[in-house]
């Protein structure tokens, strides 16, 4: 998967500005989901975008470390979570 950002007029999202990250091995098919708590944690560590966050996964199941696809999951305001942008 291309971690290149293809939208040049919108900056890149940081990491507060998401609700999780959905992380799929494209080796062996195994999902997990970091929530906004290992997402709190990972910008304590001072990682701020889903690219540095990437250097750090490891399949736990097959060692894959190039074969992972991260999408993100925004937080909306009309859920009434909190955006970066809205403030």
């Amino acid at each position: 998967m291309s971690m290149a950002w293809s939208d040049r007029r919108v900056p890149m999202p940081s990491l507060d500005e998401m609700l999780a990250i959905e992380v799929g091995c494209d080796g062996c098919g195994r999902g997990k989901r970091l929530d906004s708590g290992a997402l709190a944690r990972l910008c304590e560590k001072g990682l701020r975008q889903i690219s540095d966050v990437r250097s750090r996964l490891v399949c736990t199941e097959c060692g894959e470390r190039d074969r992972l696809s991260l999408i993100p999951v925004f937080r909306r305001a009309e859920q009434g979570l909190r955006t970066s942008r809205a403030a």
